[in-house]
């Protein structure tokens, strides 16, 4: 009896002595046992193993603290149950985003990295080393997911044979085991296999050679199995197990994925619709007379075609051509002033000399407009340059425009007499003094125009694209040769002593400006619809 008693007590010191090679540190959270190599692992399996059963194990994890500090770890550890754990997923674990592109080879928006992420599924055929994150749907590379190695602390509580694990962040992340003995989110420790096989039935204390098992085409446990190594546990109630390194690593990677879509995408057709706003100008020109104008606002929604030759990739340019049509509206506004002189001659021949001022005439001119563009188009890594022709169409042109403080001044040269408010041969009444219609004359003009813009890329495939545009015309089919000299016109008094009084007419401005043009500039956000031609 004392032998046993002294066997048992040796083989317990040995197995405590072993587990304090690399222990470095009681298991406390001040002094916690830290884990750097795949023999650190092994030790602790044959260690906990050590404990007894499963309700043992437990016991003996609560308040139990560890470091995980590896460069280089190619096992994984499960605590009770038994059993080759299986890779499960689990919707509370989350990742920080810090990849540059998304497995499609698409950059990634600086706005959706750097926050955490569901993880929803690892692995499928197409990305075999891709992990699907559930808030984005979108398929990341999981080498670059986590692109620096951490050191997780965390403390093996036992509640459920779980470890909880603190990252980096401060976040709390469920670790290992499941009550199903499945493993759980080990693809959060650095540098370790992303998944293990699985075994449903209860391990045997010897080496076991794994079965083939078929699997479905996108299941997330595509993997080959492997050999593992079980150390029992005498007394049967849970073990801890040590999966050994694959000899076999999958070498796909999504460069090579993008190399083979690469060689049979030759070019792609892109439908977009976009809306754009901004300012807007016709460019009065008045020619002899003191006026200026001012901006106005401009707004148009667009539906353009594109198609982009030879092969698109990330990191080549593609040249294309594009065009499309557009209807918008357009406004701008203008000041001329009023201070001209005329002559006329009465029924009886006498030479009358009006001078007519008035406060500046301000004039808003807009009008409905249809746009054809055709346009070379270049993109490199989502940036895009559109520029070339543009040809604008007025479809219809209106005005208002209001006269205050009209003033005739009529010169009697016969009689050498000056009347001021002359209202007997002129005179403009109320109601001339704001005045609204249409204006012709406009007929098209040729812009150049120009658009720069960044693609985020969607996981449809499709493109959000928010630039900036500008168009000026370098040919206008509008001109007045005959432009008057005053909004105001005066025409001859009439010839019979019962009506002397001179007809008078206000004309729009639009109308009396010696030429137009065209000018405008502002945000486009647009929507592509892209599809490749294999």
């Amino acid at each position: 009896m004392m032998k046993k008693i002294m066997l048992l007590g040796a083989a317990f010191l040995v197995s405590f002595a072993a587990f304090a090679q690399f222990s470095g540190g009681d298991g406390s959270a001040e002094n916690p046992y830290v884990i750097r190599t795949n023999a650190d692992l092994k030790l602790l399996a044959e260690y906990v193993n050590s404990k007894g059963d499963v309700k043992t194990q437990v016991n003996w994890s609560k308040g139990k603290h560890f470091i995980i500090q590896a460069d280089s770890l190619v096992a994984e550890v499960a605590i009770g149950k038994g059993g080759n754990a299986g890779f499960s997923l689990d919707d509370g674990v989350k990742l920080k985003l810090t990849a540059e592109r998304y497995c499609t080879g698409e950059r990634i928006p600086e706005w959706v990295k750097y926050k955490y992420y569901t993880v929803m599924q690892v692995g499928t055929k197409r990305f075999p080393t891709g992990i699907l994150l559930r808030e984005i749907y979108s398929w990341v590379e999981s080498d670059v997911l986590l692109n620096e190695a951490f050191t997780f602390q965390g403390s093996l509580d036992g509640n459920g044979n779980t470890v909880f694990v603190n990252v980096a962040s401060g976040d709390t992340t469920q670790l290992f085991v499941d009550s199903n003995g499945e493993v759980k989110n080990l693809h959060l420790l650095p540098y370790s296999q992303k998944t293990v096989a699985k075994v449903t039935e209860k391990p045997k204390p010897i080496e076991v050679k794994p079965q083939p098992k078929q699997l479905p085409e996108d299941s997330v446990l595509e993997e080959k199995y492997r050999p593992t190594h079980h150390t029992p546990d005498e007394e049967g109630g849970g073990n801890v197990i040590y999966v050994e390194k694959p000899k076999e690593q999958n070498v796909d990677s999504i460069a090579t994925v993008m190399a083979e879509e690469a060689e049979y995408v030759k070019g792609h057709h892109q439908f977009a619709i976009g809306v754009r706003g901004g300012m807007a100008s016709f460019l009065h020109n008045f020619g002899t007379q003191d006026g200026k104008w001012e901006l106005g606002y401009t707004g148009m929604l667009d539906l353009q075609y594109a198609y982009y030759f030879g092969k698109k990739t990330p990191k080549k340019p593609s040249w294309g051509i594009r065009t499309g049509l557009g209807i918008g509206y357009a406004s701008s506004s203008a000041y001329v002033a009023v201070d001209d002189r005329f002559e006329l001659n009465d029924a009886e021949g006498d030479l009358i000399k009006y001078h007519v001022t008035a406060d500046p005439v301000r004039e808003r001119d807009a009008r409905v407009q249809m746009e054809i563009a055709v346009m070379p188009s270049f993109t490199y890594n989502g940036l895009f340059v559109n520029v070339g022709p543009k040809f604008m169409f007025p479809l219809y042109g209106h005005y208002r425009q209001k006269i205050t403080n009209p003033s005739i001044e009529a010169y009697y040269e016969k009689y050498g007499v000056t009347v001021k408010d002359e209202v007997i041969t002129g005179v403009l009444t109320e109601e001339h003094q704001v005045t609204k219609g249409k204006w012709q004359g406009a007929k098209f003009d040729v812009t150049v125009g120009a658009e720069i813009g960044y693609e985020w890329a969607l996981q449809n495939g499709n493109g959000l694209a928010l630039g900036v545009y500008a168009d000026y015309a370098v040919y206008s089919g509008y001109s007045n040769p005959s432009t008057a000299g005053s909004l105001i016109q005066l025409t001859q008094p009439g010839l019979s002593a019962e009506a002397p009084q001179a007809n008078v007419t206000v004309l729009s401005l639009s109308q009396k400006t010696a030429k137009l043009g065209y000018f405008d500039y502002g945000l486009k956000l647009t929507y592509h619809f892209n599809f490749y031609q294999k």
